[in-house]
C-alpha cells in the first residue's frame, strides 16, 4: 500500500514479530502482490512507529499478520504494494504497458 493517505494501524504483540507489546505503525508500504495477499499468513509491512506520546520514531520493517491488517478500523485498505520502476511508474502499470510488444 503507497499513497498520500498514510494509515495507522495498531498490532497487538501477537500479531508482528518480534516485538514486546503493542505497536502503532504508520504504513508506508505492504510489500506483498493481491495474489499474496489471500495466500500468505504473514507479510513485511514498512512503516514509521509513532510512539505512546505521539512523536515519530524509527522507520520500522516489520513482519506482520495478514489477519491483524484485515481486521483495523475501517478506512483502512488493504491493498498490495506497487513496487516503483525508474521511470515513476510501478511495476504494475510497467507491466501493463510491455505486454503489447
Amino acid at each position: 500500500m503507497t499513497g498520500p493517505a498514510r494509515m495507522v494501524i495498531r498490532l497487538q504483540e501477537p500479531d508482528y514479530c518480534y516485538g514486546v507489546g503493542e505497536l502503532t505503525l504508520r504504513v508506508i508500504r505492504i510489500q506483498a502482490t493481491a495474489a499474496q495477499l489471500d495466500t500468505l499468513e504473514w507479510v513485511n509491512v514498512r512503516g514509521v512507529e509513532i510512539w505512546p506520546n505521539g512523536q515519530d520514531g524509527p522507520e520500522l520493517l516489520v513482519l506482520v499478520r495478514v489477519s491483524a491488517l484485515r481486521g483495523q478500523p475501517v478506512g483502512f485498505a488493504l491493498r498490495p504494494a506497487r513496487a516503483p520502476v525508474r521511470d515513476g511508474t510501478t511495476a504494475a502499470t510497467a507491466g501493463e504497458r510491455t505486454r503489447g510488444r
